[in-house]
């Protein structure tokens, strides 16, 4: 079977654009590279310093072609950030070295906490108090509520607790890596075609894992919010999709509402 289209369009003249018209562009002796915190099979993120600021520095690794996934990746999370204002739940964008366009380099708040995954995989299933339930649950939709209620929209599309951040006092949850984001027309919206099985597969929405080419929206993204918020609730990971029941929910555990809910509820 031939592999999904990918309808998405990356375009590095209009992220370049758009970090020089922010002024937003930083010069290679501005940086100062620190000790590597990430990395993946294409590229690195390490503490980086510039202009007396601490931040992380996104590039790719030595030999990555512009013609790579990886390389497109790096453009559309370019491309997502220097289009949208700052918001507290969203990482912040601090600038980007665009000195060799093959070889950019992305600055990004550094958010000194953990991700929400290795969080709560360390509490091995204890509950979290009712506040911080609640309280990361609303971080969680206040960053989505700013990413879809825009024109045009923008789509996550990889929405999982590994790219949702804790600040070091776990009183702010912030949401990364937008290299699988998608800018679509509020008005095209119900038609636009983009590539099926994006994502990470346990957060998949149906929708999306069920075709290689098809029609979806930003619901994707309150789909798989839905299962992070579960997660958050009773920190029980949810299962993983069974592929041959795409169109099936995952079956919960259903958890007995929290009082502060159904004193709420009452009313």
């Amino acid at each position: 079977m031939a592999p999904p289209v990918d309808t998405t369009v990356h375009s590095p003249q209009q992220a370049f654009g758009n970090v020089q018209r922010g002024h937003w562009e930083v010069q290679p002796e501005e940086i100062e590279l620190g000790k590597k915190i990430g990395e993946g099979a294409n590229a690195v993120i390490v503490v980086a310093r510039f202009r007396g600021n601490t931040c992380v520095a996104k590039m790719l690794k030595t030999g990555v072609a512009p013609n790579t996934q990886a390389y497109k990746d790096l453009i559309m999370e370019l491309e997502i950030l220097t289009s949208v204002t700052a918001h507290p739940n969203v990482v912040q964008f601090m600038g980007a070295c665009i000195r060799q366009p093959e070889k950019p380099v992305v600055l990004e708040e550094y958010v000194d906490g953990p991700t929400l995954e290795s969080f709560l995989t360390k509490r091995a299933g204890n509950k979290l108090e009712q506040r911080t339930i609640y309280g990361w649950s609303m971080d969680l939709l206040r960053a989505l509520d700013f990413l879809h209620n825009r024109n045009p929209i923008i789509i996550h599309r990889d929405l999982k607790p590994a790219n949702l951040l804790l600040v070091r006092d776990l009183s702010l949850l912030k949401l990364t890596d937008f290299g699988m984001a998608k800018k679509v027309d509020r008005a095209a919206r119900e038609v636009k075609q983009h590539k099926g099985y994006t994502g990470t597969v346990r957060y998949m929405a149906p929708e999306v894992i069920s075709q290689r080419t098809g029609n979806y929206n930003e619901r994707c993204d309150i789909y798989s919010a839905s299962l992070i918020m579960w997660y958050i609730a009773t920190c029980q990971r949810p299962p993983n999709n069974d592929i041959s029941k795409v169109l099936e929910r995952p079956v919960l555990q259903v958890p007995s509402p929290p009082p502060f809910l159904l004193s709420y509820l009452s009313h």
